[in-house]
């Protein structure tokens, strides 16, 4: 308990204790707060994903089989935040995992981490913000098999600085997505310096890849952003 001095007021020492615990609570909550959260889809969420990141008729896992995971990471100016992907339930612990080591990694940073509806469900849109995102079940051509992100066990991060592309990366023809991603296709340009840049030897890559995780870097098409539970 406080004591008050005869002039009414408190004690300095009271006052400068007082400020000492108020902090100490605010940084634990905080920390608490950095650490991968799980829950089933919540009712505003899923309304938003209809028509965007979820279709009827095509497919898509039913609501139950997924989860919205709240992930934290380190953004470009090195500041914590908290992201949003949502992820297959059968996946979602070794996304979390695999998150929650990047992040007390303190080694690698994420420009932002949004659900794909913000973006509509296009994925073009969601590349071009560099926005690092997981499921995505859109319509695909006819024929084609679901991919990994229709199924809700993929993730994308950092588009920009880990493009998509096809052919060779010095070749004028070859195929970048997004087209900002360009300079990043070339293996002279792929350091570890670069924020945001994924590399055999970083955190991301190690963190996945304990999990059986599968980077897209081999053959004809590599896709820097993408690690898939399947392969694909």
């Amino acid at each position: 308990m406080s004591h008050v001095g005869a002039s009414g007021s408190i004690p300095r020492q009271a006052v400068v204790l007082s400020i000492l615990v108020q902090s100490m609570a605010c940084c634990g909550a905080r920390a608490q707060e950095m650490v991968v959260q799980q829950e089933p889809i919540p009712d505003n969420v899923w309304s938003d994903m209809q028509g965007k990141s979820w279709h009827e008729d095509i497919g898509c896992p039913a609501r139950a089989e997924l989860v919205l995971l709240t992930v934290p990471y380190h953004d470009f100016q090195g500041e914590s935040q908290l992201g949003q992907l949502i992820v297959a339930a059968k996946v979602a612990a070794d996304v979390a995992a695999a998150f929650q080591e990047i992040y007390d990694s303190h080694s690698f940073r994420i420009e932002r981490m949004e659900l794909i509806d913000r973006y509509g469900g296009d994925d073009d849109q969601s590349m071009a913000a560099n926005n690092t995102s997981a499921f995505n079940c859109r319509p695909v051509s006819a024929g084609l098999k679901p991919i990994a992100h229709m199924q809700g066990i993929a993730v994308d991060i950092n588009p920009v600085q880990n493009p998509y592309f096809t052919g060779h990366p010095t070749s004028p023809m070859s195929v970048v997505k997004p087209e900002a991603g360009r300079p990043y296709i070339a293996e002279i340009n792929r350091s570890a310096d670069v924020i945001g840049l994924i590399t055999p030897r970083s955190v991301v890559t190690e963190a996945f890849g304990k999990r059986q995780w599968r980077w897209a870097t081999s053959g004809y098409i590599t896709d820097y952003k993408h690690f898939s539970q399947n392969g694909k």
